[in-house]
């Protein structure tokens, strides 16, 4: 039997994604129109959020200000001295072609279901810098208790046990 919203109030929790402006605007607008990702996802993007063509600094201070996982193609994002682990609420980087659509919206898929599918996904996703081609993705964040960042590497299939262990998130 599925876990009940009501008994579980973490389930409501949404993860509020924002999507820069070099994800294609088809991807956005398909998230969008499918209800199954309207209720567990908040999609902000900058084309909505009169930030188009706005630097990359910018970007990202918008997301710590609204408590935002930002969602790019752009590899400097995971550049951590540039652009350090502390306060962001995640990154999430789309290795894939820009003109790719659909390899992009099954990459972001695939990852997004599987951590939709923690129990607290914003504990997972808060300092980390997450990387997801079609093999799999690498998470790179701080550890809970120690603070100390780690990386691991997960394939299709992997287990969510195996990244809460790693990251020392408790299971509730």
């Amino acid at each position: 039997m599925a876990e009940s919203k009501q008994n579980h109030p973490y389930l409501k929790k949404k993860l509020k994604l924002y999507f820069d402006e070099n994800i294609p605007r088809g991807i956005i607008d398909d998230l969008r129109s499918n209800r199954s990702w309207r209720s567990r996802c908040k999609i902000f993007s900058a084309h909505d959020s009169g930030l188009f063509a706005k630097d990359d600094q910018t970007q990202i201070e918008y997301c710590k200000k609204h408590g935002l996982i930002l969602v790019t193609l752009d590899k400097h994002f995971m550049d951590d001295q540039k652009f350090p682990f502390s306060n962001i609420h995640g990154i999430i980087r789309i290795v894939a072609p820009k003109n790719s659509s659909l390899e992009i919206l099954d990459n972001l898929k695939t990852l997004l279901e599987f951590i939709t599918n923690f129990q607290l996904p914003q504990t997972l996703m808060g300092e980390t810098k997450i990387e997801v081609d079609t093999d799999g993705c690498k998470i790179r964040g701080r550890h809970l208790r120690t603070r100390e960042i780690v990386s691991i590497t997960i394939s299709k299939g992997d287990k969510m046990g195996k990244v809460m262990d790693f990251f020392g998130i408790p299971f509730l």
